[in-house]
């Protein structure tokens, strides 16, 4: 793999009781995977990070696009599954 730049950003982070939502963008410019070349190619990363006395869980969702916009099917996916997930209260 070669890589020539690489630059991040953090798009959001948000807390709303005891849960923590976080996106962050990669962007990588003149990549090569596997003799594969890429002008752009972009690394759209979500977590949700919930906590309780004794625990600490995390979800890490990763969508690899070589779109610099979230759209395809991997957002749609991940949109649809977010709208039903929930965190029942304890």
């Amino acid at each position: 793999m070669t890589i020539k730049n690489v630059s991040g950003k953090v798009l959001s982070i948000k807390k709303e009781k005891d849960i923590v939502y976080s996106s962050f963008l990669t962007e990588y410019d003149s990549l090569e995977i596997n003799n594969v070349k890429m002008n752009k190619f972009f690394l759209w990363k979500e977590h949700v990070i919930y906590c309780t006395d004794t625990r600490i869980y995390t979800i890490e969702i990763q969508i690899q696009s070589t779109q610099p916009r979230k759209q395809g099917e991997g957002f749609i996916q991940v949109n649809r599954w977010f709208k039903d997930f929930g965190i029942p209260e304890e």
